[in-house]
């Protein structure tokens, strides 16, 4: 190859405007580089769409990058499977965890942002189901960040409601949450009647009189806009806020009032007839006395939800559910919607 050699002195281009045409390429150099030879190598992108240039240091091309990419940072909230009720007994909304807002589920403070993952590297998700009735609901889970399922509803006085993420309602005791993901359910006196499930914002109500007790409120967690939130079927909206994991509502005795489901999916509870926790919100099932071969309703599925800058992407892998519309853009964030399954996604 000739080399063409400019003579000593400035090289004048005679005018600011004027500038040197590089030579690019999306491959490696074909040719033999001889030491200070400088290219546009468009197939180098450090994971956006950016050319960059090389240098030939004598012994190997050197990429030179153009403005570094921003930090991989996750906010994460990660919802598991809603309990179901049983016997009257409503069930306790799945455990809910997250870094995004001001609070956690249990009332504890929201949890640190995600630094610390790597390009490339593959992540486990698990997406957890809501139980069916006398059940307590699956877990979910993404990377070391695990929440648990809902427990099961009861309304015997001498029972207690099951223990998870939030608790189901019981007799003789609510059921135990799990700190930093949900509360108690609720505690029945009156056999004719249930209580409420624990939901992630608040214990499940007692039961009292003949009426069934209330289903805790869930928390609302705002990673996901009211509007995206809709199109992605996630949460339940309240004007602009988005509220998950909710505790079902308790039966109600002959005359009394079922208990309502609490705002973030939880079902309602009555006397003949039962709603199931709301799909991808964790809710806990409600419950009733007086249905033949089904005395409650099933939890809620849960949902895993990560926010992350739009200069990144995310592969999801076999097995996973994205929700209609994800990935969602939300200013210079990327909002991904898991919905179900379990696998692997990778940040690229």
């Amino acid at each position: 190859m000739a080399t063409t050699k400019v003579g000593g002195g400035v090289v004048d281009l005679n005018s600011d405007n004027t500038s040197f045409k590089m030579p690019v390429g999306s491959s490696l150099y074909s040719g033999t580089p001889v030491t200070g030879m400088i290219r546009n190598n468009s197939s180098i992108s450090n994971g956006i769409a950016q050319t960059t240039f090389e240098y030939y240091n004598g012994t190997s091309w050197v990429g030179m990058s153009g403005p570094p990419l921003p930090d991989l940072e996750v906010d994460y909230l990660v919802v598991a499977g809603g309990g179901g009720g049983y016997n009257g007994g409503a069930g306790g909304a799945g455990g809910l965890r997250t870094s995004f807002g001001s609070t956690s589920g249990g009332g504890c403070a929201a949890e640190s942002t995600l630094t610390s993952l790597v390009l490339g590297t593959a992540y486990n998700v698990t997406v957890g189901g809501g139980a069916p009735y006398g059940q307590s609901g699956n877990s979910s889970s993404f990377d070391t960040v695990s929440t648990t399922g809902g427990g099961y509803g009861f309304r015997s006085t001498s029972t207690n409601g099951g223990s998870g993420g939030s608790g189901g309602a019981g007799g003789s005791s609510g059921g135990a949450n799990v700190a930093c993901e949900g509360f108690r359910g609720g505690t029945n006196s009156n056999t004719a009647s249930g209580a409420g499930g624990g939901g992630a914002g608040a214990a499940g109500q007692n039961q009292t009189n003949s009426d069934g007790g209330n289903g805790g409120v869930g928390l609302a967690v705002n990673i996901l806009n009211a509007t995206d939130a809709a199109t992605a079927s996630v949460g339940e909206v309240s004007g602009s806020d988005v509220y998950y994991a909710g505790g079902g509502g308790g039966a109600d005795g002959n005359s009394g009032n079922g208990g309502t489901g609490g705002l973030g999916g939880g079902g309602n509870g009555a006397y003949t007839s039962y709603q199931n926790g709301t799909a991808n919100t964790g809710g806990g099932g409600g419950s009733a006395l007086a249905v033949p071969g089904a005395l409650s309703g099933d939890g809620g599925s849960g949902v895993v939800i990560l926010r992350y800058s739009s200069f990144y992407t995310i592969t999801v892998g076999a097995g996973i559910t994205q929700s209609s519309g994800s990935p969602f853009t939300d200013g210079t964030d990327k909002v991904s919607v898991l919905t179900a399954g379990t696998g692997t996604i990778t940040f690229n």
